[in-house]
């Protein structure tokens, strides 16, 4: 992290692997297969021009096998109903609060919030190959005046 960096509480602390754990969704197979992953990568930031604009950005993958038959088979809008609202609590657990909040289709979702002077946008979006799901998480912040 930089030094300089002002980030939201929700920012430095969330983990897309650990929000998709307290989710607790029974369509997931944890016992098996390429799961894990999940930290944040690729974190950015710079002062832009004028100096008074720091933006923070990171964006994270994780992965898990999926239930395909029985009753706990995988529901991709069931699952994806409750880590957004498995996210909107880590929002406001930080103290963060929540601005907007959308979606452009059954497997997507994003929430604008506010943190003091930063204001974010997490976006997360999935998909699935066969056996396989994974999950992308974009979080973008700045401070803009």
């Amino acid at each position: 992290m930089f030094a300089h960096m002002q980030q939201s509480r929700f920012f430095s602390g969330f983990n897309l692997d650990r929000s998709i754990k307290a989710t607790a969704y029974r369509g997931i197979d944890h016992t098996r297969g390429p799961g894990g992953g999940g930290g944040m990568g690729g974190t950015s930031g710079g002062i832009g021009p004028g100096g008074g604009d720091v933006r923070s950005s990171a964006s994270s993958t994780a992965g898990f096998t999926i239930n395909e038959e029985g009753e706990n088979k995988f529901q991709e809008n069931e699952f994806i109903e409750g880590l957004s609202s498995q996210i909107k609590r880590e929002i406001e657990q930080s103290r963060a609060s929540i601005t907007g909040s959308g979606g452009s289709s059954s497997n997507e979702f994003y929430f604008d919030y506010k943190e003091g002077n930063i204001k974010g946008r997490i976006t997360i979006s999935g998909s699935a190959s066969g056996q396989f799901y994974s999950l992308k998480a974009n979080v973008d912040e700045s401070n803009k005046p």
